[in-house]
């Protein structure tokens, strides 16, 4: 059960992770904007 699990864990990782990347690049960027005005 456990070998089974473990790679759709690390694929369910590596697809939140490409998906929350841009997020938070976003949310900084924005964050940078909203204090530098």
């Amino acid at each position: 059960m456990l070998e089974l699990l473990a790679p759709l864990s690390l694929r369910i990782n590596t697809m939140c992770s490409l998906i929350a990347w841009p997020f938070f690049v976003f949310i900084i960027g924005a964050a940078h904007i909203m204090l530098s005005m």
